[in-house]
């Protein structure tokens, strides 16, 4: 009888150990594995440390300890005799932002010298591009920076809480950025504004505050800008042209702005002014004959070559506000043949000239002396081409002295709230005009 009992409580006894994870010799037959828990494979850690939490099964072994290895890289995932381990827990500290982590666990059983090993699969986790403190706010919606975004917009944001102990949340919002209290005692990570809270064309700066009974977190300063009513959708073509000077700079000649109710690049439909139009500090006059805003003068500012242009439009209800730089043309080009006052045939003649190393294609242009009637032919920048009959056929036959030019052009589509998206930017880089006389022979 006390035999029998004896077997029963051993038998007892393993089956609690099995149950409660514990290193004990004696486990039903089966195999040593080993396997990893936590953080699971692909996951994001928000924090500049993790635990790593795994689990094994013994089987018929007794279980000695642990080895576990990190790297960064997935080919070097080495488990040495270092840092042994008796617990089913190892925490990494200092890590590294914006980083993948690859990390296995190796457990070993049997005696000191004869011990065998068995070895977790390979998993990874990568730290995000900040870390966050539980409680910190992040990921908003709509995003920092964002523009056009309705005046009734529904704002969102997450929240880290790795506890999952919960977070109410105070809403800031204003045109300052130090905004006031727009909603408190929120229990869900978003809010929905009711009609005419914010105005059109406004920038708007927020942030949220996380509270629970035990800590209070402030959240980062955020920002957008709503866009114009449906109704304003201006086109816009913004045209600058500027003449090579010295030194990689050009002189800007002539400016002109147009903004229309439609998409009209030749002639306006029906024109639109804005309040006033700045181009590099230079302001722009209404013209009432051609319908745009023009600058016309020889002393106009100097632009660097490949560096932004600085274009302002203060708006109104018609046209909207913009405030954009695109890169004027990288460009420095000169022609080397014909010469200037040379002759040429209305038949037609080659152009060679230097700068090809600015890639891309450019336009010879051959315009009479007011500028207003002339030839246009776009071809690869290798710095020779040729100027056709069938090229020359606009000018109707008309011979006569012209100027020669090279022209890089860029076009850049303006996205900005309110306008287009056929709105233009059109900068053109001439180099130095050479003047040719061009004969029937």
């Amino acid at each position: 009888m006390k035999k029998a009992l004896h077997a029963v409580i051993l038998i007892l006894i393993a089956f609690t150990c099995m149950a409660i994870d514990c290193r004990c010799p004696f486990t039903p037959a089966g195999e040593f594995e080993v396997w990893t828990v936590y953080p699971e494979d692909g996951a994001v850690i928000y924090e500049s440390e993790v635990t790593l939490i795994w689990s094994y099964s013994v089987g018929h072994a007794r279980l000695g300890g642990f080895f576990v290895a990190v790297s960064t890289s997935p080919d070097s995932v080495i488990a040495t005799t270092d840092d042994e381990v008796l617990d089913t827990t190892f925490t990494i500290t200092d890590l590294e932002l914006a980083t993948t982590y690859y990390w296995k666990v190796v457990g070993w059983y049997g005696a000191r010298g004869t011990q065998e090993l068995e070895s977790s699969e390979i998993v990874s986790f990568t730290t995000a591009d900040e870390f966050y403190v539980p409680g910190q706010v992040h990921t908003p919606t709509p995003d920092s920076g964002a523009i056009g975004v309705s005046v009734n917009p529904g704002l969102a944001w997450q929240v880290f809480d790795p506890g999952l102990v919960g977070y109410d949340f105070d809403l800031y919002l204003g045109t300052t950025t130090d905004p006031p209290l727009q909603a408190s005692g929120l229990s869900a990570p978003w809010h929905s504004l009711v009609s005419d809270t914010l105005d059109y064309a406004t920038l708007y700066y927020w942030r949220v505050v996380a509270y629970n009974a035990v800590d209070t977190v402030d959240g980062p300063l955020w920002e957008f800008t709503t866009g114009y009513p449906s109704s304003v959708n201006a086109f816009a073509l913004i045209e600058v042209d500027a003449r090579q000077a010295p030194s990689g700079y050009h002189v800007m000649e002539e400016i002109h702005a147009r903004f229309d109710t439609g998409v009209a690049i030749d002639a306006p439909i029906e024109p639109l002014q804005a309040d006033s139009v700045f181009v590099e500090g230079t302001k722009l006059n209404w013209n009432t004959v051609d319908q745009n805003y023009s600058f016309i003068e020889e002393s106009m500012p100097f632009i660097e070559n490949g560096e932004p242009m600085d274009i302002v439009v203060y708006g109104n209800s018609e046209v909207p506000d913009l405030n954009t730089g695109p890169i004027f043309p990288a460009c420095t080009l000169a022609i080397i043949s014909p010469e200037s006052f040379n002759t040429v045939s209305i038949s037609g003649f080659e152009v060679t000239w230097d700068g090809s190393e600015c890639g891309g294609t450019v336009w010879l242009t051959l315009l009479d002396g007011t500028d207003s009637t002339g030839v246009w032919k776009e071809v690869p920048n290798d710095g020779l081409d040729s100027l056709t009959a069938a090229d020359l056929a606009p000018l109707g036959g008309q011979t006569g002295t012209y100027n020669l030019a090279i022209v890089k052009l860029v076009e850049e589509n303006l996205i900005a709230p309110g306008y287009g998206p056929e709105s233009l930017i059109r900068s053109r880089a001439f180099n130095i005009m050479e003047q040719i006389y061009l004969t029937g022979l």
